[in-house]
């Protein structure tokens, strides 16, 4: 019984792919490598891609780096172009030896791949660096341009979801703010979530998308912290660490060089106007903040002034 099941199992073991080399050896360039699994399938040519998932250990099998992990908790298969890649001598070697599924490990000495910048502190001069691997498809470029364009539309529909979701939140937070405060601002007609106070109403046409925009604003948190402005009396009663002068800044709406709050709030405004923008934190700084200053997910208050409007 047992020695059928052994059987059994060895032969589960070359269906899935054959492991062969216990013991490192070398490229003819002096890469030294071990092939895990070897499923004998058609080989890459040159100017395809390797779809390929990896890790890169140190000597004492510590984890320094995994594509299959990332800040969400799972990866994507990283595309490696097949080509006679200099940084490493003999990785391309390497890959030739490879096709669909199989799986290697190649060691490089760490002095070698820090010639030209510094070592991180955790990589120790004189170790070696394990690169382990296993490649998930072999694409030509048509076929890496689709799969890219799949990826992206997966993270777009995650990234709306997550967005939709920290929305409520957001417009929750400020209503109860709102009602705290005992002030009434309007949320923008676009439903963005972002909502507005007008002070000074000004005059002329809404600013637009193009239009160059000159700025005096302060930012706050909801809980009454300033964290920055070029209003020099916001600036000096908050003992807020910026020196002078303090000119208006430079913001050509529309170009994303703001937060998106930004570039949508400057549009409910005119030359000459003064107001509050209620800006959710998902369309300012979101789950990463702006540390020190700003938390995560941090709804912001701005008091904006426009100082002069250039038209498009």
């Amino acid at each position: 019984m047992a020695n059928a099941m052994a059987q059994t199992t060895a032969k589960q073991k070359l269906t899935a792919g054959t492991p062969v080399k216990a013991k490192y050896t070398k490229t003819a360039s002096g890469l030294e490598y071990i092939i895990h699994v070897s499923k004998k399938g058609r080989k890459p040519k040159e100017g395809e891609y390797l779809s390929l998932n990896y890790t890169i250990r140190n000597e004492k099998d510590s984890i320094l780096e995994n594509s299959q992990k990332n800040a969400s908790g799972a990866g994507k298969p990283v595309p490696v172009p097949y080509s006679r890649n200099k940084s490493i001598p003999g990785m391309f070697e390497v890959f030739s030896l490879l096709g669909d599924g199989d799986s290697a490990t190649f060691k490089v000495l760490s002095d070698s791949l820090y010639k030209k910048q510094q070592r991180p502190p955790y990589i120790k001069q004189g170790e070696y660096l394990k690169f382990s691997f296993r490649i998930v498809k072999i694409m030509n470029r048509d076929e890496l341009t689709a799969q890219m364009d799949v990826d992206h539309a997966e993270l777009m529909k995650r990234m709306e979801k997550v967005r939709g979701e920290q929305s409520k939140k957001d417009d929750v937070a400020f209503l109860d703010y709102f009602a705290k405060a005992k002030i009434h601002p309007e949320k923008a007609a676009a439903g963005n979530g972002l909502y507005y106070q007008m002070e000074e109403p000004g005059n002329g046409p809404l600013i637009k998308n193009g239009d160059t925009v000159f700025v005096y604003y302060a930012g706050m948190l909801t809980d009454g912290t300033y964290f920055d402005s070029n209003m020099e009396d916001v600036i000096k009663a908050n003992d807020l660490e910026r020196p002078g002068p303090y000119p208006p800044i430079k913001v050509v709406v529309g170009q994303h060089r703001v937060i998106e709050g930004w570039d949508e709030g400057l549009k409910l405004f005119k030359m000459g106007s003064k107001g509050k923008l209620y800006i959710p934190s998902y369309m300012a700084y979101g789950p990463k903040g702006f540390p020190p200053t700003i938390p995560v997910d941090a709804n912001l208050i701005f008091t904006i002034k426009i100082a002069d409007v250039n038209r498009k």
